[in-house]
């Protein structure tokens, strides 16, 4: 890109030549419509003389490819206003469109400038056909138009084409309109904060059911007391004490200070719960004294299974004894072997149980 801008005027950008009636060109009838050609090298085109406490409608339509650098193998898309990616370098991609830029200017000015210090407004904005749309006031000039495209490579694409109209003379000048008010910093910061907490309130709106608060309070109460409640009450100190912030909220969300609220009346409903008493089991009965009577019924019942016990481990052992002479009687031994061997099983088997006898063991 050249580092003097050429200059094109009206006529050779592709605007309809106007008819002159005067020798003095700032006397002679203007066109109320004229059409110019803008292309993106950064070469000023010149409107005609804009009538002075005219309001003028602008309009630029168009779009084009474009590559960052020569070696690129795929490209970028631009309009008047918006562009696709700008960092590839840095692996960042921007949404379709969705980057502002500066390149489109006015008199050398980029016209975002001018929106911003209301000099230009923008009325129209179409992404999907590429077509924008702004008023600037008529001072008796011309006006510079200019598209300065900051890449070096420039694929072949149609001009931008530009229309300017002039307004009916009732239409009110952009410097006698009201400005609206600058918001400062801080407080376009209160506003987005509210809005944050707007929509968290309408997320968690369940927390203005008066039943949802019992049941949640009974049901988390482990939770709310360990750690909801403390960015609940930070949250909502922070509100409260913020008196701007409060009173906005008055004003634009009361739905927010209801919800901060009742997330506080939930804390105090898992306090209740972690404080009251649980009722305790019913105590068990005291046991009945027993008379002698009944203390002489024990000490037979006792004694009767004790009884009953021995009569069963004595049978079980003869039982025992007989299988193990009619096992051995099945071997080839000796007679004096098979009497020894019969004599130790005998032994072994009326051995068995014997020592618990004297601790009361039953079967």
């Amino acid at each position: 890109m050249a580092n003097t801008p050429r200059t094109t005027t009206a006529h050779e950008g592709g605007a309809q030549p106007i008819k002159s009636t005067s020798s003095n060109p700032r006397r002679q009838p203007r066109e109320r419509k004229v059409t110019l050609t803008l292309r993106a090298s950064g070469e000023h085109v010149f409107s005609p003389i804009l009538d002075r406490d005219r309001v003028y409608e602008v309009t630029v339509s168009g779009s084009w490819l474009y590559r960052h650098w020569w070696f690129e193998s795929t490209g970028d898309f631009s309009d008047a206003l918006y562009h696709t990616a700008t960092h590839r370098t840095s692996g960042w991609y921007g949404p379709r469109f969705g980057l502002a830029h500066d390149w489109l200017c006015v008199n050398s000015t980029p016209l975002w400038n001018m929106v911003e210090d209301h000099s230009a407004q923008i009325v129209h904005q179409d992404k999907e056909i590429h077509l924008y749309t702004f008023h600037i006031d008529g001072t008796g000039e011309k006006i510079a138009l200019t598209f300065d495209y900051p890449y070096e490579e420039q694929l072949p694409q149609p001009p931008l084409t530009v229309t300017l109209i002039r307004l009916d003379a009732d239409v009110a000048l952009l410097a006698s309109r009201e400005k609206p008010e600058k918001v400062s910093a801080e407080e376009a910061a209160l506003k987005d904060r509210l809005e944050f907490l707007r929509l968290q309130a309408h997320r968690e709106s369940n927390f203005l059911d008066p039943e949802f608060q019992q049941q949640f309070g009974k049901q988390r109460q482990q939770e709310i007391l360990t750690d909801s409640r403390h960015t609940w009450e930070r949250e909502y100190h922070e509100i409260m004490l913020n008196t701007e912030l409060k009173r906005m909220a008055e004003q634009d969300a009361p739905e927010v200070l209801e919800w901060l609220e009742a997330r506080i009346h939930v804390i105090r409903l898992a306090e209740r719960s972690s404080v009251m008493a649980v009722p305790s089991a019913p105590a068990a009965p005291p046991r009945k004294k027993m008379n002698a009577e009944e203390v002489r019924a024990l000490i037979l019942r006792k004694d009767e299974i004790h009884a009953e016990d021995k009569i069963q481990r004595t049978k079980l052992k003869a039982q025992k004894i007989l299988k193990a002479r009619a096992e051995l009687a099945q071997l080839d031994l000796e007679e004096d072997e098979r009497q020894r061997l019969e004599a130790e099983l005998i032994e072994s088997i009326l051995e068995e149980g014997e020592e618990g006898k004297n601790h009361g063991t039953t079967l």
